[in-house]
């Protein structure tokens, strides 16, 4: 059986002797993305596009060719077309069968779609006598549109989409809320000196990894883009007029938004954030697009 590209990958890494945390470090993503693409549960990855592009960075620190490895990530999604009248297929020793009631079947088939066809014939026949009689049918007659005949004659099977590069749509979805046990998590994850070096009247965002490390992409107001692999048990802070935040390996963080915990979902592992919130309707999400050569552009600066 043909080896998964998660079972490539890990046997890859393993014969180097290179462990997940030295590989996270190297590729700039989370020990828990890496687990997820080595056991293949796609379901907890990110989009297709950003899962290539791992593959691609997973390579080159492995110092491999990345097109075999994209080609067997690739061939998992491809579909195989079904195999048409397998049940009609022949059965070896079937000709040698006695032919005569085969023969005796198929002449009351031929004869009764023979006499099915000549009642048609005439029922057909009959049909445009009575509309030669018959006077024109006034204008105003009800016709069906031709192209509702022509949908239902012609139905298009559905075709899935390739991944979407570019950004997609703008965000009116809520993007974050702010949680509940904000004493508790004030007291264990947000230190002193933090709390009191928020600056009024700007977006103060502090991002701790608690569980494991996430990575981040983050541009703050007309400054460069950046990435930053957060490791875990250690923080980071951001201020500014306005903050444009991808963090991947999302729920092994907590972001405070102004001395205040933040309640952020999702069920991909990644998320697209922007502070103030009101701002979204600016930009689509998601806010960075990643490109194969590992590039990084805002959603504005490819419209």
């Amino acid at each position: 059986m043909e080896q998964k590209i998660g079972e490539q990958l890990r046997i890859l890494r393993e014969s180097k002797n290179i462990s997940l945390s030295t590989l996270a470090q190297k590729t700039k993503i989370g020990v828990s993305l890496l687990q997820y693409l080595e056991s293949d549960d796609y379901d907890k990855l990110p989009n297709r596009i950003y899962v290539r592009g791992f593959i691609k960075n997973y390579a080159s620190i492995l110092n491999v060719d990345e097109k075999p490895l994209i080609a067997t990530f690739d061939s998992y999604f491809i579909v195989p077309e079904p195999i048409e009248n397998l049940k009609y297929a022949p059965v070896p020793g079937e000709a040698k069968k006695n032919p005569i009631p085969t023969i005796i079947t198929t002449a009351a088939i031929s004869g009764l779609i023979g006499l099915v066809g000549i009642f048609l014939i005439y029922k057909n026949s009959q049909k445009k006598l009575n509309e030669i009689i018959k006077p024109e049918p006034a204008k105003t007659a009800k016709v069906v549109p031709k192209k509702i005949l022509l949908k239902k004659e012609e139905p298009k099977a559905p075709v899935e989409p390739e991944p979407v590069v570019s950004p997609a749509v703008i965000s009116t979805e809520e993007l974050f809320t702010f949680r509940k046990n904000e004493k508790e998590l004030v007291e264990a994850y947000l230190p002193k000196n933090i709390q009191n070096a928020i600056v009024e009247g700007k977006q103060n965002v502090f991002l701790f990894a608690f569980k494991d490390a996430a990575w981040i992409t983050y541009k703050v107001d007309d400054k460069p883009i950046k990435k930053y692999t957060l490791e875990k048990d250690k923080g980071m802070m951001l201020k500014g007029d306005e903050i444009r935040l991808f963090i991947g390996n999302v729920n092994s963080a907590i972001i405070f938004l102004n001395n205040h915990p933040l309640e952020i979902n999702s069920k991909s592992g990644v998320k697209s954030l922007i502070f103030p919130e009101k701002n979204k309707v600016k930009y689509k999400i998601p806010f960075f697009v990643f490109k194969e050569d590992g590039t990084v552009t805002t959603s504005d600066e490819t419209n």
